[in-house]
C-alpha cells in the first residue's frame, strides 16, 4: 500500500512537472526491455544459455591453445583483448536489456548496448593517460597514424562562387553528410529541432574555427552546399520516409504462413524495418517549462556530440580517410537510435520515471570524450578566443531556450485551431442532426393528421398505402403467419 502510495506522489509530481502523458503503459515499460509479442518462429527467440556457453568457450580455448609459442608480446595482447571482448559481448546477449527496438533481432540492439558499454570503459581508460601513449595505442591499431602531421588546412581559400566548384564539392563526403542528416530526421522526426540544429551547427564552426582550421569555410559552402543541399535534402527525405512510415499499416505475418517465394523473401527483407512507427509530438499545446528545458538539453547536447567528433580527430592526429572515424560514428549513430527513443519517451510521458539505460550511457559517452579532449589539448584550448567561446555559449542557451519556446507556442497555436475546428464540426453535426429531427416529427404529425381523417379519401390512400407496405407491417406479418400455418 505504501509503495502504491509513493507512486502515485511520483507519478503527480512528474505530470505537474512535464505534462500530459501520451505513451501507452506497455510503451512506458518496454521502453527499456522491449518485449517480443507473436512468436512464430521459437527458433530464433528461444534460449540457449548452454549452447551458447560451449560454443564460447571453445572459441577462447581454440584460441588460447592454438598459437605459435613463438609470437610476440603484442600479438599475445591483442589476442587477449579480443577474447575479453569476446566473452563481454556473450554475456551482453544474455544479460543485457533489449532496448526499445526488436527489430531485427534483439540480439542486436544487446550487441549494441555491450559494444557502447564497452567504448565507455575504454574512453574511462583513455582518461588517465598521456596524449603520447594514446597515440601510441592507436598506432598500434594503425601503424600509419605514427607519421600523421597535424592537419591545418583550410577551406575558407579562393571562395569565389560558381557552379563547377560547387559540382566539385559533391564528393563521397558531401554524400554521407546527406545520408548523416536523413538518419537525424529518422531519430528525431521533428522538422523545426532538425533546421534548428542544422544552423545551430554552422554557429558553432564558426566560433570555433581559430580552434579547429577545418571550420573555416566558404559562404556558399556553408549556405549552399551544407544548409541547403546536404542538411536541406536529408531532413527532406528523412521527413518524407517518416511519413511514408507513419500512413502505413503494419500486420505481420509468419514466414511459414507464406506460401510464396518472393513473399518469404520480401517478409524476411522487411524483418530490418521497424515493427512499426507512430508519430512523435515533441512539444504539445499543453507543454510545460520541464519540457522546454528537456528539449533544450537535447539540442546542447547534441552540438557537443558533433563537436566532439572534430575535436577528437584534430587532437588524436586521426586524419578524415581513416577507418576510426568511420566506425566511430557507425557506432554513435546505432547508440543514438535508442536513445532518442528513451529520452523522448521520458520527456514526454509522465509515467517514465527513469532514464533509459541506453541514452544513460551515450550521455556518459558524450561528456567522457569532451573530458578527453579538454584534458589532452590544454596548448589549443589556451589560444581559444575567451570573448567568441563566451559568445557562444551564451547564444547557444539562449538560442535553444528561444527555439523550443517558439515551437511550443506554435503547439499551442495549432491545438486552438484544432479545437476551433472540432468545436465548428461538431455544431455543424449537431445542426444537421436537429434539421433532421425537426424533418422527421414534422413527417410524423402529417402521419398522424392523415390517418386521423375519416373522410372516403383518406379511408381510400390509407387502405392502398397499408396494401403497398407503408405502414402495414403489422397486418402483413399476420397474413405471412397465417399463410405459414395453413401450409403446414
Amino acid at each position: 500500500m505504501a509503495d502504491t502510495v509513493r507512486r502515485l506522489k511520483v507519478r503527480t509530481h512528474r505530470t505537474s512537472l512535464s505534462g500530459e502523458t501520451s505513451a501507452s503503459d506497455d510503451e512506458v515499460l518496454n521502453v527499456h526491455s522491449q518485449t517480443v509479442s507473436n512468436i512464430t518462429m521459437d527458433f530464433f527467440y528461444r534460449p540457449k544459455t548452454i549452447s551458447l556457453l560451449i560454443f564460447a568457450v571453445g572459441i577462447v580455448v581454440m584460441m588460447a591453445f592454438n598459437r605459435n609459442p613463438n609470437v610476440n608480446r603484442e600479438d599475445n595482447i591483442a589476442s587477449g583483448l579480443f577474447c575479453v571482448t569476446f566473452l563481454f559481448l556473450i554475456v551482453s546477449l544474455m544479460c543485457f536489456p533489449n532496448g526499445p527496438y526488436i527489430r531485427p533481432h534483439p540480439l542486436v540492439w544487446r550487441v549494441v548496448f555491450g559494444i557502447s558499454l564497452i567504448y565507455l570503459l575504454g574512453l574511462t581508460f583513455i582518461l588517465f593517460q598521456k596524449l603520447s601513449d594514446v597515440r601510441a595505442m592507436l598506432g598500434w591499431l594503425y601503424p600509419e597514424l605514427l607519421d600523421v602531421k597535424p592537419e591545418n588546412k583550410s577551406w575558407a581559400t579562393n571562395c569565389a562562387f560558381s557552379f563547377y566548384r560547387l559540382w566539385e564539392c559533391l564528393d563521397i563526403y558531401a554524400f554521407a553528410h546527406f545520408i548523416g542528416w536523413v538518419f537525424k530526421a529518422l531519430f528525431l522526426r521533428h522538422a523545426g529541432i532538425l533546421w534548428a540544429i542544422s544552423v545551430l551547427w554552422e554557429i558553432t564552426e564558426l566560433a570555433f574555427k581559430h580552434l579547429l582550421p577545418n571550420f573555416a569555410e566558404c559562404w556558399w559552402d556553408m549556405i549552399i552546399l551544407d544548409v541547403l543541399l546536404c542538411n536541406g535534402l536529408g531532413i527532406f527525405v528523412g521527413l518524407f520516409i517518416c511519413r511514408k512510415l507513419e500512413m502505413a499499416s503494419y500486420h505481420w505475418e509468419s514466414v511459414k504462413d507464406i506460401h510464396t517465394t518472393s513473399g518469404k523473401i520480401r517478409r524476411v527483407i522487411m524483418q530490418f524495418g521497424p515493427e512499426s512507427f507512430q508519430p512523435v509530438r515533441w512539444f504539445e499545446p499543453t507543454s510545460t517549462v520541464m519540457r522546454i528545458m528537456y528539449v533544450w538539453q537535447l539540442l546542447f547536447v547534441w552540438q557537443i556530440s558533433e563537436l566532439n567528433t572534430f575535436l577528437l580527430k584534430h587532437i588524436l592526429m586521426v586524419p578524415i580517410y581513416n577507418m576510426l572515424n568511420t566506425y566511430r560514428l557507425l557506432l554513435i549513430g546505432a547508440i543514438v537510435s535508442p536513445s532518442i527513443k528513451q529520452y523522448y519517451v521520458y520527456t514526454t510521458d509522465a509515467r517514465s520515471r527513469s532514464l533509459g539505460t541506453q541514452c544513460w550511457i551515450f550521455l556518459a559517452i558524450t561528456l567522457i570524450e569532451f573530458l578527453i579532449c579538454l584534458k589532452f589539448a590544454p596548448e589549443l584550448f589556451a589560444k581559444a578566443d575567451v570573448i567568441k567561446i563566451g559568445l557562444w555559449v551564451i547564444f547557444q542557451a539562449v538560442y535553444c531556450l528561444v527555439i523550443t519556446y517558439i515551437f511550443v507556442m506554435i503547439a499551442k497555436i495549432r491545438g486552438r485551431k484544432l479545437g476551433t475546428r472540432r468545436r465548428s464540426g461538431a455544431q455543424d453535426l449537431s445542426g444537421t442532426a436537429n434539421e433532421f429531427a425537426r424533418k422527421a416529427l414534422r413527417n410524423r404529425d402529417n402521419v398522424d393528421e392523415d390517418s386521423s381523417d375519416t373522410s372516403p379519401k383518406y379511408r381510400t390512400s390509407n387502405h392502398r398505402k397499408a396494401q403497398n407496405g407503408s405502414y402495414g407491417l403489422r397486418s402483413n406479418t399476420r397474413r405471412r403467419r397465417t399463410d405459414v400455418s395453413v401450409n403446414n
